[in-house]
């Protein structure tokens, strides 16, 4: 429920945003934390990626609500990743990657990941392996 009411409340920029954005729900999937937190993580991440839709107009943006191995939310998006030697910094307070294009402080991976520890999950990001992207991972601990 947590996931689809933050899709669903999610203050979206333009009207055909929200299209971009696809929840699957594998079942199964709960956890002890503060429901507002976990959406706080997901709306961070969902910035994140429409920010580059002007850039990528066919970028998709998919969440996977799963609970087999392990509990976990997946974020998967197709815009630009960061660069690699990046990855390290992006939860570092006010760092933003060099040449990004989008506006921001640079705060909102950094409360992501502490909104995800209070919750007693783990927030972890890679770039895609089968295409430009980005996959975050939210995960119980």
């Amino acid at each position: 429920p947590a996931v689809r009411r933050a899709v669903d409340s999610f203050g979206y920029d333009e009207p055909g945003q929200r299209e971009r954005v696809r929840v699957r729900d594998d079942g199964g999937f709960s956890f002890r934390g503060d429901p507002a937190a976990i959406e706080l993580v997901l709306f961070n991440l969902l910035k994140n990626a429409l920010y580059y839709l002007p850039l990528y107009p066919a970028m998709t943006v998919t969440l996977t609500v799963s609970a087999q191995p392990s509990p976990r939310i997946v974020v998967r998006d197709t815009g630009p990743g960061i660069p690699q030697e990046e990855l390290g910094r992006v939860f570092d307070r006010f760092y933003r990657v060099p040449g990004t294009e989008a506006p921001g402080s640079g705060l909102g991976l950094s409360i992501a990941q502490a909104a995800a520890q209070r919750c007693g999950m783990r927030l972890s990001l890679r770039n895609r392996d089968d295409c430009s992207g980005l996959v975050a991972r939210l995960e119980c601990c």
